[in-house]
């Protein structure tokens, strides 16, 4: 059976290298970047209507930077999102169910919603992209930014 969550993934997320993802400052600007990059990504595309070129550059300057930017978020908390329960502690499970049940439903919901609105609206190629892949790429973040929001300066770090 595939392992979901390697060790490696752990150790990743702790990585001393990643220090400066878990100050609040960081990820609040981590966030930002995130959700900057979404929205311009959505402006781009809702505005290349139906040029496929501009559409399929979009598309594939987007990639490296969202993934980057995930993975400093997943950093700047230790990666609570992305492992699996067998490997959090209580303490980290407490932080980290709350975020789900407060954002994943509401945010599937509306990108469902936008996406059948995508679909069915009459609308050019881009402007259909746009709406799905952005409500896409906020649901997927939104767990993530919240704790990467929310959460407080770890006490071991504050004095560096």
């Amino acid at each position: 059976m595939f392992n979901r969550s390697p060790g490696w993934l752990k150790a990743a997320m702790n990585n001393p290298s990643l220090g400066w993802t878990r100050k609040r400052a960081s990820r609040r600007w981590l966030v930002l970047a995130y959700m900057a990059l979404v929205v311009t990504l959505g402006l781009v595309l809702g505005l290349a209507r139906e040029n496929k070129d501009i559409l399929a550059i979009a598309l594939a300057l987007s990639g490296l930077p969202i993934v980057v930017l995930m993975g400093c978020l997943n950093a700047g908390v230790r990666g609570l999102t992305e492992l699996c329960d067998r490997d959090l502690d209580e303490r980290e499970r407490s932080l980290r169910d709350p975020a789900y049940r407060r954002l994943y439903t509401p945010a599937v919901t509306a990108g469902f919603i936008v996406t059948l609105v995508a679909i069915l609206a009459d609308l050019s190629l881009g402007e259909r992209l746009a709406l799905a892949y952005t409500s896409y790429l906020l649901v997927l973040g939104a767990p993530v930014a919240w704790l990467a929001w929310s959460l407080p300066d770890e006490m071991h770090d504050l004095g560096d």
